[in-house]
């Protein structure tokens, strides 16, 4: 009756037996497939792990590299923002004019009535006396009224006269020295005083610039390590970023990979 059906009892042993055996490969390739699958996910979940603590450190360290970068220019910037300000405001409203000096008055000194101040009062007295010397001379010779006698009276006049104006001329003039010499003297010490004051005045100007150089200097420089400091951590973390976006598309892949094998697997059993 077996016999009548077609297949023998042997053959159905056969075709059982390669069934059990295609299914027991398609388990055996699975089983290895998962142990490999896991091993790449666990070693994917690590990694990505590490990308997360390594984008950790890289913040880390950029705020305190930042931080530090504050903190060691911080004396050196006291005051920065008021210093700028009032230099540049000292700048805009420098005015050295009330430094300059005018030159003086014109200087006026009258000569002529100088020397007349200055003649001797008591000439009057002084022509008389010489005068009366020579009239008596001449009265004593018996010529008081010849030429000879109004002529030597003249003389002696205007010899006096003569000799009189030239002493006060010359105290004229050394009053007109002393006169100018206070003058220029005045002029001379208002013009040294301003000079001082504008020298105090630009030196002042001079140290504010100086500390406002360093200042700036200083600032720019803490700007551009700061620049630094940030742009490295920014290619850090875009590396971080793109690494960790590879490692997850692989952990998709693997799972992806399994399932199709697994209903790939499952599929060969069936048949």
């Amino acid at each position: 009756m077996g016999e009548s059906s077609g297949v023998s009892s042997d053959k159905k042993a056969d075709l059982a037996s390669q069934a059990i055996g295609k299914g027991l490969g398609a388990v055996s390739g699975g089983v290895g497939a998962v142990l490999d699958a896991k091993a790449n996910k666990r070693s994917l979940d690590e990694y990505i792990r590490q990308q997360a603590e390594l984008g950790k450190t890289v913040s880390a360290t950029e705020q305190a590299r930042l931080a530090e970068n504050i903190a060691s220019n911080k004396d050196v910037l006291q005051g920065y923002g008021q210093n700028t300000s009032d230099y540049l405001g000292a700048l805009k409203s420098a005015d050295y004019s009330r430094y300059d000096v005018q030159a003086p008055e014109d200087f006026s000194y009258d000569m002529g009535a100088e020397t007349r101040a200055q003649m001797n009062p008591a000439i009057a007295d002084i022509i008389k006396a010489s005068t009366d010397s020579v009239q008596q001379s001449a009265a004593n010779r018996g010529s008081l009224f010849s030429g000879a006698a109004a002529k030597g009276i003249a003389n002696a006049s205007a010899g006096i006269q003569a000799q009189e104006y030239d002493k006060a001329a010359q105290r004229a003039q050394q009053g007109y020295q002393n006169k100018y010499g206070a003058f220029m003297d005045k002029f001379a010490n208002t013009l040294k005083a301003n000079e001082t004051n504008k020298g105090n005045y630009t030196s002042g100007m001079q140290a504010q610039g100086q500390l406002f150089n360093v200042q700036q200097g200083a600032q720019e420089g803490m700007t551009n390590r700061a620049n630094a400091v940030t742009d490295a951590a920014d290619t850090s973390k875009l590396n971080i970023q793109q690494n960790t976006g590879t490692a997850q598309a692989q952990r998709k892949g693997i799972n992806s990979s399994f399932a199709n094998f697994a209903q790939g697997a499952l599929s060969g059993l069936a048949g």
